[in-house]
């Protein structure tokens, strides 16, 4: 398994800063955020990626990665699967330099919406991205995330069990399964289907304030944590990974002290050489 980073996680860098800190503690990898706003160097700039001029920017971190002796693990956009004009403009950017994968939006579901005709419409749409898949060997990644229709790895291996796991797969984020649709055996469920992994985590705290947001459930909130101490347990999840193979990325997506902006508390710095350590850690226990 190699070890990369989601950029988001670092919004107060550059490219060319956050790839330098990252050779100089080990890393493998880079997960770049694509079309991002508010990067906190220009609020007017897409950051790390601009969606705009996709292809031009990805020509300038392949020849940041190679002279830093890393590699793009994949793309981390927020493009609907909805939008297959811009899937395939993404990838056929991704394809150029050699990118393996790309993220692909999963639709939210917010009930305003009967779930099954959603799920029916992401289906039928997902055909057309394999075939997008096929045709510049890039692979899609669809995310668990809280709130999506795929929260849960039963949830999504039921979207993506009809299709070819070399150009569909799922990014298995098993923190974000803290909030909503964590299953203890998401791992060996989804198999062969497992593209890339999101290493982070969260905790329940409580809700002193009484704040009303997305953030709450009655008198309990979720926040951010390091990767040992939430509640996604780091090291049975490592464990049921190696025990199917997986040889894809762990991208740390440490949002710890904020989220896209500049942490409080502890330095993006920090943040990467600490989390870097911690699952050096946890790859050597199990």
């Amino acid at each position: 398994m190699k070890i990369s980073v989601m950029s988001v996680m670092a919004p107060d860098y550059k490219l060319e800063d956050l790839v330098s800190i990252m050779k100089k503690i080990g890393y493998d990898s880079i997960e770049p955020a694509v079309g991002y706003k508010k990067a906190l160097w220009d609020t007017n700039k897409e950051w790390h990626i601009s969606e705009t001029n996709i292809k031009e920017d990805l020509k300038y971190l392949k020849k940041l990665c190679d002279e830093n002796g890393l590699t793009i693990s994949s793309l981390a956009t927020g493009v609907s699967m909805f939008d297959l004009n811009k899937v395939e403009k993404i990838f056929s950017a991704a394809s150029e330099v050699g990118c393996p994968m790309s993220r692909v939006g999963v639709p939210i579901y917010d009930g305003k919406t009967r779930y099954k005709d959603i799920f029916e419409q992401a289906l039928r749409n997902l055909e057309e991205i394999e075939k997008i898949a096929r045709k510049y060997k890039v692979k899609a990644g669809l995310e668990t995330h809280m709130r999506n229709i795929i929260p849960s790895a039963s949830s999504a291996y039921r979207l993506v069990s009809r299709f070819d796991p070399e150009y569909i797969g799922v990014i298995y984020d098993p923190a974000n399964g803290v909030i909503e649709g964590w299953e203890n055996f998401g791992v060996d469920l989804l198999d062969k289907y497992i593209a890339h992994v999101h290493v982070k985590n969260l905790k329940w705290i409580p809700n002193v304030t009484n704040e009303v947001s997305y953030f709450t459930q009655n008198k309990w909130k979720w926040d951010w944590s390091s990767i040992p101490d939430g509640l996604a347990v780091w090291v049975q999840i490592i464990k049921a990974l190696k025990e199917i193979n997986f040889k894809g990325a762990l991208s740390i997506e440490d949002f710890e002290g904020g989220y896209c902006k500049k942490p409080e508390g502890i330095t993006t710095e920090e943040k990467l050489r600490r989390d870097f350590n911690d699952l050096q850690d946890i790859l050597k226990s199990v």
